[in-house]
């Protein structure tokens, strides 16, 4: 998402990472130049609303197309030092319109499961109209 930032800021889109709970996995996104706002969300609402909130039973995770991103992520937990809270959750994109409506989602069969960047514009060209309002 981040190398299509300038097609997102001329559809007028805003795009908002949501993580679970750690705090200090969003603040070195942000220090990596991370272009999005981010938002905590512990009570996992906005994964209920996008229908994601479900987690990954083992057999998901040692299937070897979710096998292989798991291990990828437990490289990254070891060498970065995060916890791997959030590792059996369902990757999942939501477009929500202007009366911030789910418009639009793609949930995840494995880790690493997002749709292209392409689908998520194709999805935004879509709605038309005005662009969600946000403040952060």
């Amino acid at each position: 998402m981040r190398e299509a930032k300038p097609q997102l800021d001329e559809l007028g889109a805003v795009v908002i990472g949501v993580a679970a709970r750690e705090d200090f996995q969003a603040q070195k996104l942000l220090d990596d130049g991370m272009p999005f706002d981010l938002l905590l969300d512990p009570t996992n609402q906005v994964r209920e609303v996008i229908g994601s909130a479900a987690r990954f039973g083992w057999h998901r995770l040692l299937h070897p197309k979710g096998f292989i991103p798991y291990v990828k992520a437990m490289r990254a937990v070891k060498w970065n030092g995060l916890t791997m809270a959030e590792a059996n959750q369902r990757p999942a994109v939501g477009v929500f319109d202007a009366e911030q409506r789910l418009a639009w989602r793609h949930v995840g069969a494995q880790l690493g499961d997002y749709p292209t960047v392409e689908r998520v514009l194709a999805e935004l060209r879509s709605l038309g109209g005005d662009p969600p309002s946000y403040s952060p």
